[in-house]
């Protein structure tokens, strides 16, 4: 545990902008978002920028957190050093669901402080949490699959960006599996399969990456 730890410290010193644009977005851009909304009066238009924001932006920053680790760990001309001092059997994922537990620990500050004005949002959160674990093995499994962190990383963001702009669309909201227009409980999708699929790609990204005849 404590040389993964010393893994994870080690990628955040080296990619230090990717691990501090999350903190940013969640401490300054969303605080200017629902700034907007209530210096108009309207708590509710504050409450939809808030909830907008974070479902576009904080699920970003998670895969940012877990791109600069894979950057490192999987698509860096080091890589075969690293993996043969770690006699072979070095996999990433365990360290990926640190990110996540990291992350989730970083939000609960900004959690705390829109509780204060908009009551509780413990729904809001799980639900953010959620697609985030679900989009970092998303991006872990594509990673692996194709053996390009960046082509991994973009897959997973055009899906993102697909989904922001194409949720309120009718024809085309059935494909969306994140609805940041909408509160939790009017997205209309069981978030337990999306736990469930999150979990199914860290299994295969991790099995994948562990084959010998990876890369």
């Amino acid at each position: 545990m404590i040389r993964r730890l010393q893994l994870v410290r080690l990628t955040f010193r080296r990619t230090l902008p990717l691990f501090l644009a999350p903190i940013v977005s969640a401490y300054l851009v969303l605080p200017l978002i629902t700034a907007a909304g209530l210096a108009s009066g309207n708590w509710e238009i504050a409450l939809e920028n808030l909830i907008y924001g974070e479902q576009a932006l904080l699920p970003v920053g998670g895969l940012l957190w877990a791109f600069a680790y894979l950057q490192v760990w999987i698509g860096s001309d080091g890589e075969e050093t690293m993996r043969a001092c770690h006699r072979g059997k070095y996999v990433c994922a365990a360290e990926l669901l640190m990110l996540n537990i990291g992350f989730t620990v970083m939000l609960l500050p900004a959690l705390a402080a829109g509780t204060l004005f908009f009551g509780s949002l413990w729904t809001e959160y799980a639900r953010l949490l959620i697609q985030v674990f679900f989009y970092i093995g998303l991006f872990y499994f594509t990673a692996i699959l194709l053996r390009s962190v960046t082509m991994g990383g973009m897959l997973v963001l055009a899906y993102h960006l697909f989904c922001i702009f194409f949720c309120r669309n009718t024809e085309m909201r059935g494909y969306c599996l994140i609805r940041p227009d909408v509160l939790a409980g009017a997205a209309g999708f069981p978030y337990i399969l999306l736990l469930l699929s999150g979990s199914v790609m860290y299994s295969i990204g991790a099995w994948l990456e562990r084959r010998p005849d990876r890369g």
